[in-house]
């Protein structure tokens, strides 16, 4: 995923441009439940190579200024967080709730969690 400076999101796939879907604002508890559900932990120690993550998620300050993204990969797991916050140690791998955050995307009508055939 790409973002520029003014928040404006694009994304490349092996196949081209990706459609992007804007799923609106979160409310103040879905930003709640959001934040509860990220942490960061120790890396796994089996981990899925796929890594394409489908989900973002773009944070903006009262202004409108973009100020990065969280993308999640419900098909392995994994997940992305720009900018990258200072890591503690071995805790570099970004734990998240799938319940929690596939609610989120449900609610806001974005999509399947994992691709067909996923």
């Amino acid at each position: 995923m790409d973002v520029d400076k003014s928040g404006h999101v694009s994304a490349q796939g092996s196949a081209g441009n990706i459609p992007v879907t804007d799923g609106g604002w979160l409310t103040p508890s879905e930003i709640a439940e959001l934040r509860d559900s990220i942490h960061f932990t120790r890396t796994p120690d089996s981990v899925a190579a796929c890594c394409i993550p489908r989900h973002a998620f773009l944070f903006y300050d009262a202004t409108g200024h973009y100020l990065g993204y969280l993308d999640v990969c419900f098909e392995c797991g994994c997940a992305d967080i720009f900018p990258q916050p200072p890591r503690n140690g071995q805790l570099s791998w970004i734990d998240w709730n799938r319940q929690v955050i596939g609610k989120i995307v449900e609610d806001h009508h974005l999509g399947p969690l994992e691709p067909a055939g996923g």
